[in-house]
């Protein structure tokens, strides 16, 4: 589990951040979840930007989008992250 916190004040918009992990600890395909202060589930998208030579994680970048700004998260591996509220769709018309 990895804690996150605000550098200033709380963020109002979407943010996007890196967590470097030890080799070993994370697993390739080990989703990723995301609570706020309070236990609550935060939507988060999330991918491995670099890994160790066995294969672990080294590197995982995550994405959560705007909404009411908590003092700070959990981020957790092995978990399955929040479902949005409101999921974004692409639909391509010719």
């Amino acid at each position: 589990m990895t804690e996150l916190r605000w550098l200033d004040r709380p963020g109002e918009q979407g943010v996007t951040w890196g967590v470097p992990w030890p080799r070993g600890q994370v697993r390739p395909g080990t989703p990723f979840a995301l609570t706020d202060a309070s236990g609550r589930d935060v939507p988060v998208q999330s991918w491995v930007t670099a890994t160790w030579p066995d294969g672990s994680v080294k590197w995982s970048a995550h994405a959560a989008g705007a909404g009411p700004a908590a003092e700070s998260y959990r981020l957790e591996p092995g978990r399955e992250p929040a479902a949005p509220g409101t999921p974004v769709t692409v639909a391509r018309e010719d």
